[in-house]
C-alpha cells in the first residue's frame, strides 16, 4: 500500500493539472485578478499534452470539466502543445527553464526557448533605452550593450541603476499612497514615474505599461473617466505587443477599458471593445466565462441606449 501512494505521489508532481479561478482584486477592476487555485486533479488524456512555452491550446474548466481550445492556427499533424505553468510572455527563458527543470524534470526546447538560446538576445519587455540610438539595450558587466552592432554607447551604468532605484521608489509611494486614497498626490509621483521611465527605459518596457495602468487606476478612483481609458489604452497596446492579439491577458485588459468606457458613455468605442473582448474570451473559454456575460449584458444596455 505505502509503494502504491508514493507511486501516485510521484505521478501527481509531473501529471497533476491545477483546477483554477479569476478572483476579482478590485471592485473597479484595474487591477490584475488573481488565479487561484481550487483543487488538483489528473486528467489522463490532458497529461499527454507536451509542454511549449508558447503553445497553441488553452485549458479551461467548465465545473468539473476540463476543456482544450485551440488558440492559434493548427496545421494537420501538428503537435498540440500546453503550458505547464512558465510562459514565454510572462518569464524569461532562464526563469521558465529553472521551472520546468525543477518540477518536471526537463530542460525545454520549445520554440520560444530555442529563439531567446542566444546570449546577445534583449527582452525588449525588460530593457533599457540606449542613449545613442534609442534601440533596446541591456546592462551587462556594469557597461550597457546595445542590440545594434554598430552602435557603443558610453553611458554612465551608475547613473541609469540610481535612476531605476528613484523610479522603484517613486512607484511603490504613489502605489501607496494611492491605496490610501491620496489619488492626486499618487498621480503626482506616477507622472514624475513616467519622466524617469521614458528617460532610460525601453518604450515597449513592461514597466512604463505598469505605470500606465495605475494612472488608468487613479483617474478611475476620482471619476475622471476619460484619462483613465487614454492610460490603459497605452497599457494595453504593451500587453498586446507582450502576450499577442488572442492573448487572454490581452481580454482581461479589454474587459477593464469596456468598463470604463461604459462608465463615460463611450458607446461607439464601448461596443468596437467588446466585441473584441468577446472573442478572445470566446477562443479561451466559450461562451461561459463570467466576464463574457457581464461583456454581453453591457452590450445589450448601450444597444438599447442606441436604439
Amino acid at each position: 500500500m505505502a509503494a502504491l501512494l508514493c507511486h501516485h505521489m510521484q505521478q501527481l508532481r509531473c501529471n497533476a493539472q491545477a483546477i483554477t479561478t479569476l478572483q476579482e482584486q478590485d471592485s473597479v477592476s484595474l487591477l490584475e485578478d488573481k488565479q487561484v487555485r481550487l483543487a488538483t486533479a489528473v486528467f489522463p488524456t490532458e497529461a499527454l499534452l507536451n509542454h511549449s512555452c508558447r503553445p497553441n491550446v488553452f485549458v479551461s474548466f467548465k465545473g468539473k470539466t476540463l476543456i482544450v481550445r485551440a488558440v492559434s492556427h493548427i496545421k494537420t499533424g501538428e503537435e498540440l502543445l500546453h503550458s505547464y505553468g512558465p510562459h514565454a510572455g510572462r518569464m524569461g527563458r532562464t526563469e521558465r527553464q529553472a521551472a520546468l527543470l525543477e518540477q518536471y524534470f526537463f530542460s525545454c526546447r520549445c520554440d520560444a526557448c530555442q529563439e531567446e538560446d542566444n546570449p546577445d538576445t534583449v527582452d525588449i519587455f525588460s530593457a533599457y533605452k540606449c542613449p545613442t540610438c534609442s534601440n533596446a539595450a541591456r546592462l551587462q558587466d556594469n557597461r550597457l550593450v546595445c542590440t545594434s552592432l554598430n552602435c557603443n554607447p558610453q553611458e554612465d551604468t551608475n547613473d541609469i541603476k540610481t535612476t531605476s532605484k528613484k523610479i522603484q521608489d517613486l512607484f511603490v509611494k504613489s502605489s501607496a499612497l494611492l491605496d490610501e486614497g491620496h489619488v492626486q498626490e499618487a498621480v503626482s509621483g506616477l507622472k514624475q514615474c513616467l519622466v524617469l521611465q521614458w528617460k532610460i527605459l525601453h518604450p515597449s518596457n513592461k514597466d512604463i505599461a505598469r505605470t500606465h495602468d495605475a494612472l488608468a487606476r487613479c483617474y478611475a478612483t476620482s471619476g475622471d473617466c476619460k484619462k483613465s481609458v487614454e492610460h490603459l489604452k497605452k497599457s494595453l497596446s504593451a500587453v498586446e505587443l507582450q502576450f499577442g492579439a488572442c492573448s487572454v491577458e490581452l481580454a482581461h485588459e479589454l474587459h477593464k477599458l469596456a468598463q470604463l468606457q461604459f462608465n463615460g458613455q463611450q458607446v461607439a468605442e464601448c461596443l468596437d471593445t467588446i466585441e473584441r473582448a468577446l472573442t478572445i474570451f470566446g477562443c479561451h473559454y466559450g461562451d461561459h466565462h463570467p466576464k463574457s456575460k457581464e461583456l454581453r449584458a453591457m452590450k445589450d444596455c448601450l444597444i438599447d441606449v442606441l436604439a
